[in-house]
């Protein structure tokens, strides 16, 4: 959507050396499983059972990288980092201890890894984090993902189009060799502006809490779904079951989300990640948290500062907003399951 007032008339020369296609936002999303904000009983009871999973799911059990791509087709598959020990130098192979078991998994027999679901990559990390190796080996497996992006190499031209990744701040990948080696593949690291993650990135911007909510609906769904699966979780799931059915859970999710193109455009306009050079989409750009922001004209007055107390007052009138709207939509998704 261009404004008639744009002031190119090609995309080459609204994007740049980095068309939309060629956009990508990383991030990591901790993956936890928080109890449901609801429950349900016959009306009238006087008391409510609950039953929760043996394993204790609310701490952090793994983490999700997240590689989205602004326009087309999502061709960066989504990543789940398990905590192990003594990972191996590569980190995205199955770890020697966990290769000399054999598992159990839905009445079959086998090793571990050959029940993942085959659209989830897997790496292994001993605080189940982005460590420095993680995100080092991830970021050149993401090269190898989407290279063929990238122009021919024209002796003594620049080469375009370039890729465009879209980062935070986090150290570990931000190192040294991780910038030269983006930089020499034409690689163009974007930064988020510090302490602004949770503001401009386009991960954070509703799509990775989307998927992990979306993956806790799914365990729970699951958990609900009869008195044997109630069971499974309560009393017999282990280790190993959870991190295959993460895997499956994760593929869903990202199945899903994958489907929605305009989805992703809206979030990437929204976060500044995919609008034209003249300015004639920025009009699309939010600032999450406040409602009525707009971006200010070039010969707009400085904004005056707020003071501590009108900024709490902000602060907590938006969080009560966005807390009502989030219950009443998860109360009228969970009636629509329950047919009410």
């Amino acid at each position: 959507m261009l404004s008639s007032e744009c002031k190119y008339s090609n995309d080459k020369d609204r994007y740049g050396h980095f068309p939309l296609r060629n956009r990508f936002g990383l991030d990591q999303v901790p993956l936890e499983i928080d109890r449901r904000n609801q429950t349900l009983e016959d009306i009238g009871t006087t008391g409510v059972h609950i039953r929760g999973a043996k394993k204790d799911l609310s701490k952090r059990q793994a983490t999700i990288q997240v590689c989205v791509r602004v326009q087309g087709e999502q061709i960066v598959r989504p990543t789940l980092i398990f905590r192990n020990k003594n990972p191996s130098a590569n980190r995205y192979e199955f770890p020697v201890g966990l290769a000399r078991r054999t598992v159990e998994y839905e009445g079959k027999m086998g090793r571990e890894d050959s029940f993942y679901a085959p659209g989830v990559d897997v790496m292994w990390d001993p605080k189940a984090w982005a460590s420095e190796d993680v995100s080092m080996q991830y970021i050149q497996n993401f090269h190898q993902q989407v290279m063929d992006l990238c122009g021919p190499i024209v002796q003594d031209e620049i080469r375009t189009p370039k890729i465009a990744l879209q980062m935070d701040n986090l150290n570990t990948q931000n190192i040294e060799s991780i910038r030269e080696f983006c930089w020499n593949n034409e690689i163009f690291a974007v930064n988020t502006p510090k302490n602004c993650t949770d503001l401009r990135a386009l991960i954070d911007h509703t799509i990775g809490k989307n998927i992990k909510d979306d993956m806790r609906d799914q365990f729970w769904d699951d958990f609900e779904s009869s008195e044997e699966r109630c069971s499974f979780y309560c009393d017999e799931a282990k280790e190993h079951h959870y991190r295959i059915l993460y895997t499956w859970w994760l593929q869903k999710s990202w199945s899903a989300f994958c489907k929605d193109p305009k989805f992703i455009m809206k979030c990437a306009r929204e976060m500044a990640f995919a609008n034209c050079r003249c300015g004639c989409q920025n009009h699309f750009v939010i600032c999450p948290r406040i409602t009525n922001y707009e971006v200010p004209a070039q010969d707009d007055d400085p904004m005056m500062p707020l003071s501590k107390t009108e900024a709490h007052e902000m602060a907590l009138a938006e969080r009560l907003e966005r807390h009502e709207k989030r219950t009443q939509k998860r109360i009228q998704k969970r009636k629509q399951k329950l047919g009410l």
